[in-house]
């Protein structure tokens, strides 16, 4: 209790980006309708709960060249970090809300836009809150989804 965020990691699966792949660390919600320039990314299931947090920092640690994708709630304002640091690609993802107490169920789809940053060498990549800005009325706060993000190596160039 002296430490809460010391209790939980996020989830890297390797290559798990696809359809029907559960997006989130503690939840049963789903990408859906992945594009094909997606598949087989690197999946970091994030926590659905986080979308709460709105002080949050998060890095991401690449060994190599890649590409890291951000996946952002449509219904969310673009947060200031990832519109400076990242390039909407016009693509889109879907998330299947399922319910715990349903799981046979889609109890609503929301899309996702995606933003990508190219990284040319190994290290960190900073991301930020899936929110602008702390709420005016933290009392009536109610956030959307938190984001998703993945990574895909880049192909090793010949030298």
């Amino acid at each position: 209790k002296k430490w809460p965020s010391l209790r939980n990691f996020y989830r890297i699966v390797p290559g798990g980006l696809r359809d029907g792949a559960l997006a989130f660390a503690e939840e049963i919600d789903q990408w859906r309708d992945v594009p094909p320039s997606l598949v087989g990314a690197d999946l970091v299931r994030t926590f659905a709960v986080d979308g709460f947090n709105w002080w949050m920092q998060m890095s991401v640690t690449v060994q190599r060249p890649a590409e890291v994708f951000v996946f952002v709630d449509m219904r969310n304002e673009v947060p200031a970090w990832l519109s400076q640091e990242f390039t909407n690609t016009g693509e889109k993802i879907t998330l299947d809300r399922i319910p715990h107490h349903a799981p046979q169920r889609v109890a609503n789809r929301f899309e996702f836009a995606v933003w990508k940053k190219t990284v040319t060498q190994s290290g960190e990549v900073k991301l930020g809150p899936p929110y602008p800005n702390p709420p005016a009325d933290k009392k009536s706060f109610n956030p959307n989804r938190m984001f998703g993000v993945a990574a895909k190596a880049l192909p090793r160039t010949s030298k």
